[in-house]
């Protein structure tokens, strides 16, 4: 039984809140670049409409080859936004590891970063799959 006034807090929550609570407050600082909570939400909003643009939905896998970045957390919202699932690849993997992840995970969608395209594209040759 759930208390009337009990509330679970998803990632997704937490940023909604945070982005209305603290808009103007630092929530990334990506080298020089920085985001506030309300820009971190809107981006990650911007990704999960573009994602279900694509097709993603309810339990489809997203995957992502990316350095630690700005763009990679706001994946961490914006995948879940979209309902699918994140699988985030490490970079330091060779190109055959990272072909079989994307593969095995079922991903639709594979999101780079542009430094890292020429290793990925070596690597991924899924049909269907959109990069």
């Amino acid at each position: 039984m759930v208390s009337a006034n009990r509330d679970e807090l998803s990632p997704l929550a937490l940023l909604r809140r945070s982005a209305q609570a603290y808009p103007d407050r630092l929530a990334v600082r990506d080298g020089e670049r920085t985001l506030s909570f309300a820009a971190l939400a809107e981006r990650a909003w911007r990704l999960g409409n573009a994602l279900r643009a694509l097709g993603v939905g309810a339990e489809q896998r997203v995957a992502m080859l990316s350095l630690n970045r700005a763009e990679l957390l706001e994946a961490h919202f914006g995948v879940p936004a979209s309902g699918g699932a994140l699988c985030a690849i490490n970079t330091r993997l060779a190109p055959p590891e990272v072909g079989f992840i994307v593969r095995h995970c079922g991903a639709q969608v594979l999101l780079l970063d542009p430094e890292l395209e020429e290793a990925a594209s070596r690597a991924v040759e899924q049909p269907g799959l959109r990069v």
